[in-house]
């Protein structure tokens, strides 16, 4: 049903809020209505196997697929639906309106959903059909900002709420069908990840409480982004089995292998005359072919802001808070060229980035917590990751969860540099 237009005093405290329309995303969340006819029909598929012997794995592998790109565009639809739905239950005043980071990530779903479909129809029309994409795929980045507004926190939670509970009843189907041995690892692993995400989705929901301080907020908002990552990506090999067959059970939920570290260039050998003894080219052989650590190891901080490098250097205590900042990170060589690529274009004369500054023109600094990035200010309209910056923005760069993100927001300059590991229930 479509909702009447928002009226002036609507639009005024939106306005003072910061909130912008959903009158897009709502047209998107009503569109939304057609894919449960097709998942009617991908579940009557699967339960046409009952009674025949056959498990999920025996399912014709377009089918698999059809029913993994459903998975993808139905989940992607409740996260965005539900997103809408907690913030205008949250704010009744300003339905039709939502906070920036609310609508921005409801965005980014929606804008996948359509694409999602339509690769389940084809690859449900045509046994051939290859959506050329590498499988599972991960969720869209989040839309970063700093600080989260609390009632979108909320609409997390609720989306998570939903997320888990569409995978409990792919899980109950899983756990109907028979599993035939050579099946029986990768089956028992998915269940392991099944109750590891019911596990943590309990404990959130107990340690969530409205008006959570910020501490608090953060540490949940962190955990529920990964959480729901984990859930996306599960849900993909239940609806699509064949994929787990193609590596051993335990790598199945297991963290993405970091780069291989840089291997040193093997100078010439010299001539004949200027080698060393024999027990000495042992030795030099060994020293030119042993592998060298990664430049984020030998200097952790190596992408800090650089005005304070020294003085990181000094500190062992700063030092041990990158090292650890570098080990969380998923793919350190990815964070470290988002952070060299802002360095970068700031150092050319201020062309698309300077350092912010105070209205006295006192530089605002760096971060607080690692790697202590600077605190930017975009000069013109540029792009800094997948991120896309207005002149006169600040950001900086934080890990969020096992990612390093752009965040933007109003910063205060601090001397302080937190150097102690967050706690983590």
């Amino acid at each position: 049903m479509t909702r009447p237009p928002p009226d002036l005093m609507t639009r005024l405290r939106a306005r003072l809020r910061g909130e912008v329309s959903t009158e897009i995303l709502d047209a998107y969340q009503r569109a939304g209505a057609s894919i449960h006819p097709m998942l009617d029909e991908a579940e009557s598929r699967r339960f046409m196997l009952r009674g025949t012997g056959r498990s999920w794995w025996d399912q014709p592998r377009h089918e698999q697929l059809a029913t993994l790109c459903l998975w993808n565009a139905f989940i992607l639809q409740t996260l965005a639906d539900t997103l809408l739905e907690a913030d205008a239950a949250a704010n009744p005043d300003t339905v039709g309106f939502a906070p920036r980071v609310t609508t921005d990530q409801a965005r980014a779903y929606y804008a996948q959903v359509a694409t999602w479909l339509e690769r389940s129809v084809l690859a449900q029309r045509d046994p051939a059909y290859d959506p050329h994409v590498t499988l599972p795929v991960s969720l869209p980045d989040w839309s970063p900002v700093e600080p989260c507004p609390t009632e979108h926190l909320a609409a997390l939670m609720a989306a998570l709420e939903r997320a888990q509970a569409h995978l409990t009843g792919v899980m109950v189907a899983f756990d109907a069908q028979p599993v035939l041995p050579a099946h029986a690892a990768h089956a028992t692993r998915l269940r392991a990840l099944f109750e590891a995400t019911e596990l943590e989705s309990r404990t959130l929901k107990q340690m969530y409480t409205p008006g959570a301080s910020a501490e608090l907020h953060e540490l949940i908002e962190d955990r529920t982004r990964d959480l729901m990552a984990d859930i996306y990506r599960l849900g993909q090999w239940l609806s699509m089995p064949v994929l787990t067959t193609s590596v051993p059970a335990a790598a199945l939920g297991a963290p993405l292998p970091e780069p291989a570290p840089e291997q040193p260039r093997v100078p010439p050998a010299p001539p004949e005359a200027e080698r060393p003894a024999a027990t000495h080219r042992a030795s030099s052989h060994h020293a030119a072919t042993a592998p060298r650590e990664p430049l984020w190891v030998r200097e952790p901080w190596c992408a800090s802001d650089p005005r304070i490098r020294d003085q990181l250097k000094r500190d062992p205590h700063a030092t041990r808070a990158l090292a650890r900042f570098w080990q969380a990170l998923s793919a350190p060589g990815d964070a470290l060229t988002l952070l060299r690529d802002a360095e970068t274009r700031c150092a050319r004369e201020g062309v698309d980035l300077a350092y912010a500054t105070r209205a006295d023109g006192e530089a605002v600094g760096h971060s607080d917590e690692p790697p202590y990035a600077p605190i930017y200010r975009a000069v013109e309209a540029c792009q800094i990751g997948r991120v896309t910056l207005k002149p006169g923005d600040e950001f900086t760069l934080l890990r969020r969860g096992s990612h390093l993100q752009v965040v933007t927001g109003r910063f205060e300059s601090t001397p302080d540099l937190t150097t102690d590991p967050r706690e983590r229930p």
